[in-house]
């Protein structure tokens, strides 16, 4: 698999200071943040690097074992989407 480029986590999600009910996401340790979005947005937004992490596992551990498991493609295709290249 690739190397990942997006920066790298934790992320979490902070509570907007200008939109009410609104939030935005703070990416890794950095000042980075993304813009305003819904609640329920940012927060999926900030777990991304745990998911790709775990989904990447999954597929590796899958890979060690040579089993195939009907969605380990699936798995494959949203990692490769997740680094730009599908």
């Amino acid at each position: 698999m690739s190397e990942t480029k997006f920066t790298p986590g934790p992320w979490k999600s902070c509570k907007s200071h200008y939109g009410k009910g609104y939030r935005y996401v703070q990416l890794g340790e950095e000042d980075y943040t993304t813009t305003e979005m819904l609640p329920a947005d940012a927060y999926l937004v900030a777990a991304a690097p745990d998911m790709y992490s775990i989904l990447h596992q999954v597929a590796t551990d899958i890979e060690a074992q040579g089993v195939l498991i009907e969605w380990h493609q699936a798995i494959l295709d949203v990692l490769a989407k997740a680094r730009g290249e599908a």
